[in-house]
């Protein structure tokens, strides 16, 4: 979904609505019926993607069947006027798309696969009018084409589907804790309105008569046997998925590839199956060379086309980096593992090479080169998979509609976009966060430095990336790519002092320079979270920002204030959590000194009845700033709230079930709670210590010390001493967010008040695990950031005054500069200032989860910057009067 919003600015990430330009768009985008004067008696409103029109005095149920008519970029235009003229005719409300530039946003390869391809809903007034309405579309449909709606029963063999689902905008907490879209049940409770990928209405609601024919034709053709069976899915995207299956005949086990028709439309405007064709193509082209895998068959099974490939036994390359890299899984690597790893890497490398040049050889260029799409068989002999971009080498014209970022060149066709990419590669094996170079080219030659000088890599290795990725001429128009103010060079022996205030101060000022204050969906451009949850929030939105400035010392800046105060008052927050709704901007504002703004928005938004247990977004985050506004604003119902809540965590604590903090009604969890400060028991923990000071109940302590000992139970131990959450197989995460990193700091803020053998015993392996020297992101929850931070803070003991028995090169200012400028190789510029990119490396982002705000908060904890106690906004040089994060106490970097 994040790549939908890379499309309409070329640094920062953007609404869809705002693409105007580039590769895939369509000049002649827009439909008839946009330029057609809304009837007389009728309402037509613009809401993001959407353009919805209804007859004025009838009133609209608040759910029930709806009718979606999907369509092709060829026929979409039809489609929406035959829709427009039948609805009006007979004053039915409905909405279509704003034009087809949103049609082929929302039907791309990663768009939401449940949902995707739909170009206009009805909203019928009961059951009489809905048939009425598939039976009268059918006939003056017939004969058109749409991508099949995943989470809708078909009409027929048409454009036309239908779900019942919610008419007006509802929400509802899920089993996971999430605000979601709801529906309600017969009893009044609101309940999620899932979109699935397969029809799945309520249980209560009873299907119509006349569409059980439709019903019992879909079951039919699922039911369809194939010659294979499925074991599991490997992957799924939009156009449809990739699944390890096993052959009837004689067991052997095959990969399954679907296609779906008019499905995954690419910047080329050809769908899955067009790609399919390709990829069947090529298979076909590069038969019998080692590591392609074979095609076995082609079938299509209920309109759905499916290639039966070889399956390639391994890890994709990706993968094997994130648990073989030195830097990424050791906390501090011998020559020995540095010489060991370079060797591999570059073995595994060189078999890449010759395999595309057999490929080239036979007259086809790969496309689709990047870490995903090497595996890395258990005896490090390498495959490719993927071939759905390849292409003819002759037809150097050609250029494949889907790209990885960093690893397609501006202006390379033909077998040059494998070289490109293959060079890209040879980078990325060694610091995985290279692909910033697509933001700004010029960095490729820092980041080969920093390769070289760190990493025993052959005679011209470095040369033969710097051929292919180095840009061969300015990009004046391009701010991505002017000269930073600041530079920070690679750690060494000789490397020169860096002037850490003026880093941050160059970050501050990028921060500053890029807001919007015209605009008023957001301030500061950040996360794509920001376009779910609003712009206004403490993660991703315009209160964070403002505080980080703030409490780093870069000032208060009433403009902005003014912003978010109008935001607030124009526009409730989405969501009552700490860091993604109503309870962090509450305290923000508290903190720039707007209390009676802040009490007004948490009386606003009541704790709500159900809610997840977490820091984030659940009862943690709600109660410490119910608590925290206790004390600033001497409000005695604000603390008795803050208690309230903590009967309902300290419950969940004892029962060691998070599900009990989310009501009834609603099914188990599907996945696990993430552990750590944000999404785990940690958070909860954290409220829990922040609430004993205030009231002084030692019971708090005990129920926070067992919230961090249910973390700790998901943390294993590895050969290097990290204790640390692993996702089996694939990564360790010493993250803020999920992981080793946010644990620790929680479990200082324990010891502060509690002593626990075991929560002591765990500090130095959760600080080892964030001793990585490269990390995939820059940012503050789950990057590098983060690590640096933490280390920070805890490297030289508890605040109780405790240590960690840390050995001494974690300790002192060389140490903390090597970190600083590990951190600093992430950097890109803008307007001339430090910045940073976001999440995946794809845009920069200014908010504090994941972006500058973020990465300046890390800094300063690191650096000893000054900040302030209370929205002064005084700057000093030493020692660190501010919390480095909400509710944790104050404590000095060096």
């Amino acid at each position: 979904m994040m790549q939908i919003y890379t499309l309409a600015d070329p640094l920062f990430f953007e609404e869809p609505t705002r693409w105007s330009g580039g590769v895939g768009f369509i000049r002649e985008h827009a439909f008839t019926v946009s330029g057609t004067a809304v009837p007389e008696g009728w309402v037509r409103k613009e809401r993001g993607v959407w353009v919805s029109l209804r007859p004025q005095g009838r009133t609209t149920a608040e759910q029930g069947w709806k009718v979606h008519l999907s369509a092709t970029l060829e026929n979409a235009d039809r489609l929406c006027s035959a829709a427009w003229d039948y609805c009006v005719e007979r004053g039915i409300p409905f909405k279509h798309l704003r034009d087809r530039n949103m049609l082929l946003v929302f039907n791309a390869k990663y768009s939401p696969r449940g949902s995707s391809g739909k170009l206009v809903t009805v909203y019928p007034r009961d059951e009489e009018e809905l048939r009425a309405v598939l039976t009268d579309l059918s006939v003056e449909l017939k004969g058109e084409q749409g991508p099949y709606i995943l989470s809708d029963l078909r009409w027929g063999d048409g454009p036309l589907y239908v779900r019942y689902g919610g008419f007006t905008e509802m929400t509802c907490v899920d089993e996971h804790g999430e605000t979601v879209f709801a529906i309600r049940h017969p009893d009044g409770t609101l309940l999620p309105d899932r979109r699935r990928p397969f029809f799945d209405p309520p249980k209560w609601v009873e299907l119509p008569g006349f569409l059980q024919p439709h019903l019992d034709s879909r079951r039919d053709g699922a039911g369809a046997e194939l010659p294979y069976l499925v074991r599991r899915a490997l992957h799924f995207s939009n156009a449809g998925g990739v699944y390890l299956a096993t052959r009837r005949t004689d067991g052997s086990q095959v990969v399954l590839k679907e296609a779906r028709p008019h499905a995954a439309v690419d910047a080329n405007h050809h769908d899955a199956t067009t790609r399919m064709e390709r990829e069947s193509w090529a298979l076909t082209a590069l038969r019998g060379i080692p590591g392609v895998p074979a095609l076995y068959d082609e079938l299509d099974v209920a309109g759905h086309r499916f290639l039966v490939e070889e399956y390639v036994e391994g890890q994709p390359l990706n993968v094997w980096c994130g648990t073989a890299h030195p830097w990424v899984v050791m906390a501090e690597p011998t020559a020995e593992d540095i010489e060991s790893y370079t060797r591999r890497a570059v073995q595994i490398t060189d078999r890449v090479e010759a395999l595309i040049a057999e490929i080239h050889a036979r007259g086809v260029v790969f496309g689709d080169l990047h870490l995903g799409n090497v595996i890395v068989r258990p005896d490090e002999t390498v495959a490719l998979v993927d071939f759905e971009l390849a292409f003819d080498a002759t037809d150097t014209d050609w250029r494949p509609g889907l790209a990885a970022t960093g690893f397609a060149g501006r202006d390379t066709n033909g077998v040059a976009r494998d070289l490109y990419a293959l060079a890209a590669l040879r980078l990325a094996m060694f610091l995985p966060f290279s692909k910033i170079t697509a933001l700004r080219p010029d960095r490729v030659h820092r980041l080969v430095r920093t390769m070289c000088d760190n990493f025993p890599v052959p005679a011209g290795w470095a040369e033969t990336i710097l051929s292919h990725l180095a840009p061969s001429r300015g990009l004046p128009d391009s701010p991505a790519t002017e000269p930073v103010e600041v530079e920070v060079g690679p750690a060494g022996p000789d490397a020169p002092a860096v002037d850490w205030r003026a880093v941050r101060e160059s970050l501050a000022r990028g921060i500053l320079s890029s807001a919007t204050p015209e605009r008023e969906d957001r301030l500061f451009p950040g996360d794509v979270h920001q376009f779910v949850s609003g712009g206004l929030g403490f993660a991703y939105g315009a209160a964070g920002v403002l505080w980080a400035l703030e409490a780093t010392g870069h000032g208060r800046h009433p403009e902005h204030e003014r912003w978010l105060l109008d935001a607030v008052r124009r526009d409730r927050p989405r969501r009552p959590g700490f860091y993604d709704g109503t309870a962090g901007i509450a305290y923000t504002l508290d903190h720039l000194g707007y209390p009676q703004e802040a009490a007004e928005l948490l009386d606003r938004q009541p704790v709500p009845d159900r809610a997840n247990i977490s820091m984030f977004s659940g009862y943690a985050g709600i109660g410490a700033a119910l608590a925290h506004l206790a004390g600033t604003q001497g409000r005695p119902e604000h603390l008795t709230a803050a208690l309230a809540v903590a009967d309902r965590l300290a419950d969940a604590v004892e029962r060691g079930d998070p599900g009990t903090a989310r009501g009834p009604g609603l099914p188990a969890p599907t996945r696990p709670l993430e552990a750590g400060l944000m999404r785990g028991w940690c958070g909860v923990a954290l409220f829990l210590v922040r609430l004993f000071e205030r009231t002084g109940d030692p019971a708090l302590l005990d129920h926070a010390a067992r919230a961090v000992g249910l973390d700790l139970d998901r943390c294993v131990t590895t050969a290097d001493g990290w204790l640390v959450v692993e996702e089996a197989g694939v990564r360790t995460m010493p993250y803020l967010d999920v992981g080793s990193a946010g644990i620790a700091l929680v479990a200082a803020e324990l010891l502060a008040h509690r002593e626990d053998d075991r929560v002591r015993a765990s500090l130095p392996g959760l600080l080892r695990a964030c001793r990585t020297r490269v990390s995939l992101q820059a940012d503050l929850f789950r990057g590098m950031a983060g690590q640096v931070a933490v280390l920070s803070r805890l490297a030289n003991g508890t605040p109780d005054g405790g240590t960690n028995d840390m050995t001494g090169d974690m300790r002192g200012d060389a140490a903390e500069d090597r970190r600083l400028r590990d951190l600093c190789e992430h950097a890109v510029s803008f307007q001339g200032h430090l910045a940073f990119t976001g999440t995946r490396g794809f845009r920069i982002s200014m908010d504090l989860a994941t972006g500058g705000a973020g990465v300046l908060l890390a800094m300063s904890q690191a650096t000893g910057s000054t900040g302030s106690t209370g929205g002064t906004g005084s700057t000093g040089s030493t020692g660190s009067t501010a919390p480095f994060l909400p509710f944790f106490s104050p404590r000095g970097g060096r």
